[in-house]
């Protein structure tokens, strides 16, 4: 996987932060991927945790739900197409400086040298 494919991504990660809305997230997303003529017409993300339910707050547009320090998602990026198919997927925890990862694999690992 080259680099661009990850970009959409990381903006929407990097734009995980308390006082973003769901919908920031998503739209950062959106302005960084959509130029690289990929579709992606689903959600990005959702909340989870554990009083988890589907409908709540998720990273598509028009959710209006403020983020707020502690609320943890699974950021997924899941494209599929005829001949090929891929997923980004983390989850992540919103901190006073931003997103941290639950994760601690390297990003490395998803751009081919």
């Amino acid at each position: 996987m080259c680099t661009k494919h990850v970009d959409g991504f990381l903006a929407a990660f990097e734009t995980i932060r308390p006082g973003a809305k769901c919908s920031d997230v998503e739209q950062a997303f959106r302005s960084t991927f959509n130029p690289r003529g990929v579709r992606k017409e689903s959600r990005i993300g959702y909340s989870i945790g554990i009083d988890w339910t589907d409908g709540g707050p998720s990273f598509q547009e028009g959710d209006p739900t403020i983020l707020q320090p502690n609320m943890t998602f699974h950021l997924l990026i899941g494209i599929w197409e005829k001949e090929d198919g891929y997923i980004f997927s983390e989850t992540v925890r919103v901190t006073e400086n931003g997103a941290k990862s639950l994760s601690s694999t390297s990003r490395d690992m998803l751009i081919n040298h």
